[in-house]
């Protein structure tokens, strides 16, 4: 039994669009599957706990959505070694999908979930909050892509509300939402002295002010930029991309090089790589897990899940 989870909305409507052609192949290959429709925020992590709950030693499941649906997802598999992921992106920057070389064309997808001939075990990260308050509240928040602090989540922050993005979704160019948000943040994304603490590491790494910092499974956020191009989905460690107090020219030139992974060679950003990563803030900023963002914070503690999940490409 495949279990299929739509989220109808991803990309203004791209998900429904995209299950017609997904339902056609299904019944194509003759397999039984039962189809579930996300209607609101929280639909999807419900369904995975429900699905969690099952007496089957494995699931199966096809779910079609972008980047944020997939961490939904995340938010309710328990364990995640139960589940066996199959994923036709519809989203708006498809970084998961752009890393993993996923099919977005519908019949070789279903093709390639059904016979399951090539599935991978994937690291999930995790976002701790330190503060207790808002660990109570937030709990622990995993994530596939990425999770990041400071201006990479200030776009994402803006963007979740704004009205253009679901005009220009409509229209294919959903990215533009993004890139006039990020040069607006570039502008007015505040900075923080920071210290960061790698692994078991008693001494920090100390930035006289932070801009972001992105805490990568895969190579690829922001819709294709190459903030980690060493990164590795299943090698049990987190890569790091940092950006210190650089000025404004100093990153916008830095930036074009990010879409091909050269950015390193500017002064002022820098990649780490570690299985655990903690961070103190002055400032709180905002913290983001594939582009999903829930508060402003302090200190957090990112980590990679003990299990991996089974991903179908």
């Amino acid at each position: 039994m495949y279990h299929v989870v739509v989220n109808p909305s991803s990309c203004s409507g791209k998900g429904i669009v995209l299950w017609g052609s997904v339902e056609e192949e299904l019944k194509k290959a003759n397999v039984e599957y039962e189809v579930y429709f996300s209607e609101k925020s929280g639909d999807i992590k419900k369904r995975m706990e429900e699905l969690s709950a099952l007496p089957d030693s494995e699931v199966d499941v096809i779910l079609l959505g972008g980047d944020g649906t997939v961490n939904e997802a995340l938010q309710g598999m328990n364990p995640l070694s139960k589940f066996v992921l199959g994923y036709l992106p519809t989203g708006s920057s498809n970084d998961l999908a752009r890393d993993l070389k996923a099919s977005f064309n519908p019949a070789e997808a279903i093709k390639h979930i059904i016979s399951q001939d090539n599935i991978i075990n994937m690291d999930i990260g995790v976002v701790h909050y330190e503060d207790e308050e808002l660990s109570k509240k937030y709990g622990d928040r995993r994530f596939s892509v990425s999770a990041g602090i400071g201006f990479d989540a200030a776009i994402c922050a803006e963007a979740m509300h704004s009205k253009m993005k679901d005009r220009l979704n409509k229209i294919g160019l959903g990215k533009l939402t993004y890139g006039g948000i990020g040069i607006k943040q570039v502008f007015s994304a505040p900075k923080s002295p920071c210290k960061l603490w790698l692994d078991d590491s008693d001494t920090p790494i100390v930035f006289d002010k932070i801009f972001f910092i992105a805490f990568m499974n895969h190579k690829f956020e922001g819709g294709g930029f190459k903030f980690c191009p060493d990164a590795d989905y299943s090698d049990g460690i987190l890569d790091l991309c940092t950006v210190g107090a650089v000025s404004i020219p100093t990153f916008m030139m830095a930036l074009p090089k990010a879409a091909k992974g050269t950015h390193f060679s500017v002064k002022g950003l820098a990649p780490y790589k570690a299985k655990k990563a903690r961070i103190h803030i002055d400032t709180p900023l905002w913290v983001h897990t594939d582009g999903e963002v829930e508060t402003r914070a302090t200190d957090i503690t990112v980590t990679l899940c003990e299990e991996r999940l089974k991903f179908i490409i």
